[in-house]
């Protein structure tokens, strides 16, 4: 009824602003990026400002699967203009990758994760103000269809393990700053 989406009742995030591409660009605040990889899953990678308080802004970079590019990660990174001194926060799982990106001279650092490392970097994301832009189209749609796993009723403090590709990208970055910046 009037016009506006019911939410779902297990959703993981909840109250997301959106604003434009432009208004992410002149925001004042230092950027960083989180890089999800995947071969066949898509590659994911966001752009985060922070405004040293409580509010995050997002914007979507790039989102597709390795095997899908024309050229090799870090060509495909330069070619998106990513400034290699900017620290890019990227998926631990991948150890060679980093590397890689290392050697190709970004500032890319592992993740950090670890047991309940995703449950806490949510309920940390979900006290913050969000906002992402118009244009990322599938962080939109991977935040919208983010799901806690329910079983008989019981919410089991855990998220559907189910494209969520730019969002553990978007929590890498997060949690990075969480722990950098002392951010409470």
């Amino acid at each position: 009824a009037l016009g506006k989406k019911s939410e779902k009742p297990n959703k993981v995030y909840k109250n997301w602003k959106i604003i434009t591409d432009k208004e992410f660009e002149i925001l004042p605040y230092s950027k960083y990026y989180g890089l999800d990889f995947g071969s066949t899953n898509p590659t994911a990678l966001v752009e985060v400002k922070f405004d040293g308080e409580k509010t995050f802004f997002a914007k979507e970079k790039l989102y597709l699967p390795i095997s899908k590019m024309s050229a090799t990660l870090s060509e495909v990174l330069q070619g998106l203009g990513i400034d290699k001194k900017i620290p890019l926060i990227c998926d631990s799982a991948d150890p060679i990758k980093i590397s890689e990106l290392i050697q190709n001279g970004f500032n890319a650092i592992p993740a950090i994760k670890g047991g309940g490392s995703v449950k806490a970097g949510i309920d940390f994301i979900s006290a913050k103000n969000i906002y992402v832009t118009s244009g990322s189209e599938n962080l939109i749609r991977e935040e919208e269809n983010y799901e806690w796993e329910i079983i008989n009723n019981v919410n089991l403090d855990r998220p559907i393990k189910k494209d969520d590709h730019i969002l553990d990208a978007f929590r890498y970055v997060i949690t990075y700053l969480q722990f950098y910046l002392s951010i409470k």
